[in-house]
């Protein structure tokens, strides 16, 4: 019974040095876990402010976005110029230009993108779908694309366009 009191009394002291090591390994992994997870809050925070940063700064474009925030409307119809190939029309290339400029008129003001339109990560809201874009190639061709689909006969306002031509 002696001999039973003592293998127990000296595994139970095992196992207290045991318990005591692992103790102190999850202290040292509990110190570990918080060093990591203040190197991911400094790291949030840098990344959050950069992130301000861009979106504050002056350039002429927002972190992932490729939206220029001022267009001709040279540039307007360079960008535009694949989208109305690709459409079939048999309208003259001066009533085309007229569309063009309605398209655009309805996006940018004095050049610049209208205010309304822009979100507040940067994206634009196209004033025909009320979709947001991200690249702004993508945003005129869709843009002109569905002008171009919605007014198919395009006789309404050509015939308007016309008039106010002749009338000028």
């Amino acid at each position: 019974m002696e001999m039973e009191l003592i293998e127990t009394l000296e595994l139970n002291n095992g196992l207290k040095e045991e318990n005591n090591v692992l103790l102190d390994d999850i202290e040292t992994l509990s110190e570990l876990f918080k060093i990591i997870d203040d190197e991911n809050k400094k790291l949030k925070d840098l990344s959050s402010k950069k992130a301000d940063i861009e979106i504050k700064s002056d350039g002429q474009t927002k972190k992932g976005n490729t939206v220029k925030k001022e267009l001709s409307f040279e540039e307007f119809k360079d960008l535009s110029e694949e989208t109305i190939s690709s459409i079939e029309h048999n309208l003259e290339k001066g009533i085309i230009d007229r569309h063009l400029r309605s398209v655009y008129e309805r996006i940018f003001k004095n050049g610049k993108i209208k205010s309304n339109l822009i979100t507040e990560n940067g994206s634009i809201t196209c004033p025909f779908t009320e979709r947001v874009y991200k690249q702004q190639k993508r945003l005129i061709n869709n843009a002109v694309l569905h002008y171009f689909e919605k007014h198919s006969g395009l006789k309404p306002y050509q015939e308007e366009l016309e008039i106010t031509v002749a009338n000028d």
